[in-house]
């Protein structure tokens, strides 16, 4: 009951976003802190998967946007990298200014990800399929979410990888 209830909020909340009714509470905040405070509530899953999580970057990156959506993006593009990565690997986190754009960057150690599925890793349902047991529990939802919610934004994601080298999802949101 609990996954089918997760699904159809996934599903509920996508099609908020592609129909711009997601209620959106904008606030100038510290993209930093919000990375932080999504680390500390989410050691017991790195511990459960044997990673650790690491952060790096600008001490202050303050913009506007709506912190419990991107806190919603942070947490789903942190889970996806547990999910990719091998036990005993570290998850980076780096947040920096760039231009007038706060950037976030979420790097994994994972097998990376074929650049034929890179082009529609955001669309909705896209997921892939590597025999691992972790992607069972994908709906295929959690980055299309993400896509329209940093969009929403006026911001940007996209992704980085090389087949057998990690992934870096990356996503930029303005500063102002």
């Amino acid at each position: 009951v609990d996954t089918l209830q997760r699904m159809m909020q996934s599903l509920l909340d996508v099609f908020k976003l592609e129909t711009n009714k997601l209620p959106m509470n904008m606030e100038t905040s510290d993209i930093t802190f919000l990375v932080s405070t999504t680390i500390d509530e989410m050691q017991n899953q790195a511990k459960m998967y044997g990673q650790e999580i690491v952060l790096s970057g600008d001490p202050s990156c303050t913009g506007r946007f709506d912190p419990e959506i991107i806190r919603r993006v942070l947490t789903n593009l942190i889970e996806n990298a547990f999910k990719a990565s091998p036990k005993g690997s570290t998850i980076t986190i780096a947040t920096r200014m760039e231009q007038a754009q706060i950037r976030v960057d979420v790097t994994d150690k994972g097998h990376g990800i074929p650049p034929e599925f890179q082009k529609k890793i955001f669309d909705k349902f896209s997921k892939l399929e590597s025999g691992n047991t972790a992607s069972m529990s994908s709906y295929g939802l959690g980055l299309a979410f993400c896509k329209l919610a940093v969009e929403a934004h006026n911001g940007q994601i996209q992704v980085r990888s090389q087949e057998g080298d990690g992934s870096t999802f990356s996503f930029t949101l303005p500063s102002g």
